[in-house]
């Protein structure tokens, strides 16, 4: 026993280490204070990592290491901008969320070991193997590999002939995610064991086709879980080396939700900043997972709905995220219906409220971002991009133990559900 309780910790260890990390949360007065929090985000010598953008004039959250994180507040203090500080000590909530992760290793049902924890790539992909031939009704194969060369891997899941809609789920675009990689586990789980059983789950399986990839961006994913220098718990981007950057690894990678030809560049990202985790790649898909992504989209006869899902702040966004003549697409009031049904769905489960809307209405212009993408180009009449639990950095933020998994999947599942069964 105490050989598996090592083997679990090392397991579960932390990559970069966050000793003396602090995460802010400022609350911007203004347009001005929000330009002020970009051009701070900016200089290089505050190495500040966003953690919500300031884009609108509400909450904006970052961590800043200790070496600048004296000077970060001063100048916020100095400019009247007030802030609070969330973690004190980021290293410390990761490592009560790495120990929460052991306790329910040591608690877990055998049977359910995928839902027990946060998985790596290696462990999704073998575990989908397994499904494609435990059961008829699902087909697994690779749409592609990523920059560092893992599979793609993807789950149709269909119990019927062809002619049917289809859906199509994708999940940790952006690496420290990981509650989304979780939930289209779950989302998988449950539509393959609860056929047959379940008549609401065997109803909608009799009706659409499901299309899921658990793992968008598997390379800094991959990352998140690496231990030593090698690896960092809060990477967002793709893992492709930029030119001329090799030597700092923060300027690596690609915000691969950038990176789609939705007015690619034009706004929510830094097209000449490579260090910026929202740099959007040298141009529309210059990221091979991106490439990978639409490939497959473009491939899947009959779509109707795709969920793009993302972690946090606990929104159900809508198109368009950006559109430089037309706010909003022809039919947003019937996309705005189907989302408000699906949260009520969602909020059902735990009690838990999110909002619905487009990016700059709740949150902020983006352009190059897969949710506008599936709607103008893809061929999705409905697209989504969820926003998972938690609300804000003070209940967790990127950060939540494995006692969310469960809880966030059900939610999510919920809303699914009522999108197949008001969708027109």
């Amino acid at each position: 026993m105490l050989l598996w309780a090592i083997l679990a910790l090392f397991a579960v260890a932390s990559a970069k280490d966050y000793t003396g990390y602090q995460v802010l949360s400022v609350e911007p007065r203004d347009v001005n204070d929000l330009e002020f929090l970009r051009q701070l985000g900016r200089n290089r010598e505050m190495k500040i990592n966003f953690w919500e953008e300031p884009v609108r004039v509400a909450r904006v959250s970052f961590h800043v290491p200790p070496v600048s994180s004296m000077m970060v507040k001063q100048v916020l203090a100095d400019n009247g901008i007030p802030f609070s500080i969330v973690y004190s000590n980021l290293q410390q909530r990761i490592d009560e969320v790495d120990a929460a992760r052991i306790a329910a290793r040591f608690n877990a049902d055998p049977t359910n070991y995928i839902l027990s924890d946060y998985q790596r790539p290696a462990t999704i992909n073998a575990w989908l193997d397994t499904l494609g031939n435990q059961y008829s009704q699902a087909t697994v194969r690779s749409i592609g590999t990523s920059t560092e060369g893992r599979d793609m891997k993807t789950i149709t899941i269909s119990t019927g002939t062809t002619g049917r809609r289809s859906v199509l789920i994708d999940c940790g675009i952006h690496a420290r995610e990981w509650i989304t990689v979780s939930t289209c586990i779950y989302i998988i789980q449950t539509l393959l064991e609860q056929y047959g059983s379940n008549p609401e789950v065997t109803s909608v399986l009799d009706r659409y086709d499901f299309y899921v990839l658990p793992v968008t961006n598997p390379d800094g994913y991959e990352f998140t879980f690496e231990n030593g220098t090698q690896g960092d718990r809060l990477w967002r981007k793709t893992r492709s080396v930029n030119a001329g950057e090799e030597d700092d690894d923060q300027c690596w990678g690609t915000d691969a939700n950038r990176n789609f030809d939705s007015f690619w560049g034009d706004a929510g990202a830094d097209p000449d900043i490579p260090c910026s985790d929202v740099y959007p790649g040298t141009q529309a898909f210059s990221e091979p997972e991106t490439r990978a992504l639409r490939d497959w989209a473009l491939s899947i006869p009959n779509k109707i709905l795709f969920l793009n899902i993302h972690c946090f702040t606990q929104l159900w966004l809508v198109p368009y995220g950006y559109h430089p003549s037309t706010p909003y697409p022809e039919d947003y009031d019937e996309l705005v219906r189907v989302a408000n049904i699906g949260v009520a769905a969602l909020q059902a489960v735990n009690g838990l409220e999110f909002e619905v809307g487009t990016p700059p209405d709740i949150l902020y212009e983006v352009s190059g971002g897969a949710l506008d993408w599936a709607k103008i180009t893809g061929g999705f009449k409905y697209s989504y991009s969820p926003e998972l639990r938690p609300e804000s950095p003070f209940d967790g933020g990127f950060i939540l133990p494995p006692g969310d998994i469960l809880p966030a999947g059900r939610e999510v599942f919920a809303a699914l559900l009522s999108h197949c069964n008001e969708m027109q």
